[in-house]
């Protein structure tokens, strides 16, 4: 990935339908308090909508994740210093569950 880029991916779906993040791939620049490059996933439609699993950086693969919501944003951060393989997910999607009495 290039340097000194700030990403917003939006993924939206049909109503009732969760999305599902695989995370097949992910080196970013390490750092224990994620400064340099890092990734977030909004989960809703929106950058004010809650984080699901914090800040992610490294070279650990993170979890799946699913969103509470049809919508995610996928946020990306590179600083202008090193540069590393970046990420590959693969996007599902999951239907929510609905319970009725």
């Amino acid at each position: 990935y290039p340097t000194n880029k700030d990403c917003h991916q939006r993924i939206t779906l049909e109503e009732n339908v969760a999305v599902k993040l695989t995370f097949l791939e992910f080196f970013l620049e390490s750092d224990d308090n994620c400064h340099y490059d890092w990734m977030k996933i909004y989960d809703g439609g929106s950058s004010d909508s809650q984080v699901i699993g914090g800040k992610l950086c490294g070279t650990n693969v993170p979890e799946q994740i699913v969103s509470s919501t049809n919508e995610l944003i996928v946020a990306f951060h590179s600083d202008d210093n090193d540069v590393y393989g970046g990420y590959r997910i693969k996007v599902e999607t999951g239907r929510t569950q609905n319970i009725h009495f």
